[in-house]
């Protein structure tokens, strides 16, 4: 039995998530955005709840009467009236450039919203003032929808453009991760070929040490990772080994091994986090292990063996 080639068999769960991920990103935002277009907008007054791709005829267009600052841009509400509706209106600087020198009714398109109860109120009051109406009877006039014109089919088309591009290029990070993964796992096997047979006889014996939470097998001669890929290394290549925590306000959240070679090169094993005796003794329990197997190496951090390591 091979073991080495078991342990060191790439688990393919990041290839299929990225695959189904793009797959979303690609076809979802393709659907969604052919759904968006072939959806005509309907007039406002025909509007029964928000979300709806609506369209009014503007005959009549006031100052704006109400800003919103957002981190964004400045929104502003404006009236507009339609034969015998007046209706809010989410207006964009340059649609209201072309409403203010319009010479006849001008369609807009956007998209339904609720009226928020303050703009609801600043609307009905700038209404009473200027037909000398009650606030009451102004509040009566309104529509209870108005229109988005910055939420346009086009505007929605790159929006879903934008999220699902970004769902894509997330399962396409994914499989890079997966590929790095396996590139890593072929590259540190190719560097021990020679070595293959024996490395798997040492993993069968019975003299081996293995730590499943740390992901560790310790051999005679080798230690062998499969936490995050296949890493081997050769015990008599390691030069320094010292434990590093991370550290959450004061807290140890983290737990790894920092192992230094020959060649200069660092490698971190034994990652595990610190919620848990049992994951704790089995850190300890690996380091403890690592240290006797490496009588020659330097053991614990201290300024004079990075000086003499690195």
């Amino acid at each position: 039995m091979n073991k080495l080639k078991t342990i060191s068999k790439p688990n393919r769960f990041l290839l299929y998530l990225g695959g189904i991920i793009i797959i979303i990103g690609l076809f979802g935002g393709g659907l969604l955005s052919f759904l968006v277009t072939i959806d005509d907008p309907i007039s406002l007054n025909e509007v029964t709840e928000a979300g709806e791709f609506t369209t009014v005829d503007v005959e009549v267009i006031t100052d704006y009467f109400a800003t919103l600052e957002t981190d964004r841009k400045l929104i502003k509400y404006y009236l507009v009236t339609e034969e015998d509706n007046m209706y809010i209106a989410i207006i964009s600087d340059e649609d209201y450039q072309k409403l203010e020198n319009m010479t006849s009714k001008t369609p807009i398109v956007g998209t339904s919203e609720s009226i928020p109860r303050d703009i609801q109120d600043y609307a009905a009051e700038y209404i009473a003032e200027t037909l000398d109406i009650s606030v009451s009877d102004a509040s009566e006039l309104i529509y209870p929808y108005l229109i988005n014109t910055y939420k346009t089919k086009n505007r929605m088309i790159n929006d879903i453009a934008i999220i699902f591009g970004a769902i894509a290029v997330a399962g396409l990070l994914l499989i890079m991760v997966y590929v790095n993964k396996h590139t890593k796992r072929k590259k540190s096997i190719n560097k021990f070929r020679d070595a293959l047979k024996q490395i798997n006889e040492e993993l069968e014996s019975d003299k081996t040490y293995h730590n499943p939470t740390c992901k560790i097998y310790l051999t005679d001669n080798y230690l062998i990772s499969y936490n995050n890929g296949i890493n081997i290394i050769k015990l008599n290549d390691i030069t320094w080994i010292y434990p590093y925590e991370v550290r959450t306000k004061g807290i140890v959240t983290s737990k790894s091994i920092y192992i230094y070679t020959k060649d200069k090169q660092r490698h971190v094993i034994g990652n595990t986090n610190n919620w848990g005796k049992n994951k704790d003794n089995a850190y300890n329990e690996l380091y403890q292990n690592l240290l006797a197997k490496t009588p020659d190496a330097f053991h614990g951090y201290s300024k004079e063996y990075k000086e003499k390591v690195t």
